[in-house]
């Protein structure tokens, strides 16, 4: 997250979400870690998203501050540099995390971290993940898809714009603003244009938000009840300040360029189905308090059965599932 409230600040390594709750453990199985070894041990810096067992998505400030250079990457950066998947506790061990190493790092070639589009990079893992309940992939949306209503963002840190961090993954609920208003809101702050590369999301009397350090993670949509990836936090004016709603690199512009790199079956090249074409696929779905978020999907046996993969509710509780 890049704060564009004013005053000059260095890049700050710690992160949180303003206004949220701790998510529950395996809630949010698509967010990442992204951290620097420390020897031993590690700091988080940025969040991620999984695209698929061998590919997150980021954002390109999170790198460009560590010294990474745009396409060619420094392998001294490389070597530093790790994500842990199915984590939820930063300070445990709860034997659900996968740690891996980067293989590859990719940085948006318009990029310019003095200015803010196309804040966006890709990470190549030197190993496989093994999905499973705590760590799975986000669909991407189809290209120039228009997010709308309430999205959900999420990392781990800070609990206020001064706080302190949090060790737990936290979520907040954002409205979507539009383009045209949110444009309106930043209209006249120096360095503050936004285009068709960002999203913006957020309350307008303030209070809830991603800040410093949660930047990379995702801003996860909803449409006919099935998750992807809206957002990855990018920058704003403060945290969680009235009239300034929070700025996200719109992933939808990035469809195609994602897919340049990365294998185009493993994560869309779908095609839309009509209206009741496929009758038997059901969507599993958790309840939430103001949206329900589609997490795996199901075929119907019978009138009173479904099956689908055990991984999809190993560990969840029936009753938050529907």
């Amino acid at each position: 997250w890049v704060d564009n409230s004013g005053s000059v600040q260095a890049f700050q390594y710690d992160t949180r979400i303003v206004g949220g709750v701790e998510a529950s453990k395996g809630e949010l199985p698509y967010q990442i870690s992204l951290q620097v070894k420390t020897y031993p041990g590690s700091q988080h810096i940025c969040g991620g998203s999984i695209l698929t067992e061998e590919w997150i998505v980021t954002a390109a400030h999170c790198l460009v501050n560590l010294g990474a250079k745009r396409l060619q990457s420094s392998d001294i950066i490389i070597q530093l540099l790790q994500i842990t998947a199915g984590v939820h506790d930063l300070t445990k061990d709860d034997g659900t995390e996968q740690t891996r190493n980067i293989q590859e790092i990719i940085i948006h070639e318009d990029y310019n971290s003095k200015a803010y589009p196309y804040d966006i990079a890709l990470l190549k893992l030197s190993h496989p993940l093994t999905l499973d309940t705590y760590a799975e992939s986000i669909p991407l949306p189809y290209q120039g898809q228009m997010a709308h209503g309430n999205c959900i963002a999420s990392g781990w840190g800070k609990l206020s714009e001064v706080g302190i961090s949090s060790d737990t993954l936290q979520k907040v609920i954002l409205p979507i603003v539009s383009e045209e208003e949110c444009k309106l809101m930043y209209n006249g702050e120096p360095g503050s244009e936004i285009d068709d590369t960002m999203i913006c999301a957020g309350v307008i009397e303030g209070g809830k938000d991603a800040c410093q350090g949660d930047s990379g993670g995702p801003l996860v949509c909803t449409e006919n009840g099935t998750q992807y990836l809206g957002g990855i936090v990018s920058w704003g004016k403060g945290c969680a300040r009235p009239d300034f709603p929070g700025v996200y690199a719109r992933v939808s512009f990035f469809v195609d360029w994602i897919e340049n790199y990365i294998d185009s079956d493993n994560v869309s090249g779908w095609l839309k189905v009509s209206e009741g074409e496929i009758p038997h696929q059901i969507s599993l779905q958790m309840k939430g308090d103001f949206i329900t978020s589609s997490f795996c999907s199901g075929s119907i046996l019978s009138e009173n059965w479904v099956v689908t993969t055990a991984h999809c509710v190993n560990g969840r509780d029936k009753r938050d599932m529907q």
